[in-house]
């Protein structure tokens, strides 16, 4: 604590040390800020359930239906991933990511 009353006595005598210091306080209460607005809450993407009901449809189609019913966008690599095979989508009620990971 005495360390911390010499530093700040310091700072009152020499400017560019008070600058420093102000600087340091400064950042710190900003990435306190930044940590804390990390914490996820309830958001869209985390919410969102959506009812699909396609018989022999290509993963494409699902995807567009997805898009067209959504605010979601998807960008995939046709070569990475096989857009024309044929899929039953039958969903009630059911979260984008359950419906995604069963695709």
């Amino acid at each position: 604590m005495e360390k911390m009353f010499r530093l700040m006595r310091r700072c009152t005598k020499n400017a560019h040390l008070r600058k420093i210091w102000m600087t340091m306080k400064l950042t710190m209460v900003l990435l306190f800020i930044a940590i804390s607005q990390l914490m996820a809450t309830g958001t869209y993407s985390q919410s969102t359930r959506i009812s699909l009901h396609l018989k022999d449809a290509a993963v494409k189609e699902v995807l567009d239906k997805i898009e067209d019913n959504s605010e979601f966008f998807f960008l995939y690599n046709s070569k990475l991933v096989n857009v024309d095979r044929t899929v039953s989508a039958n969903f009630k009620n059911q979260m984008i990511e359950d419906i995604l990971n069963k695709l």
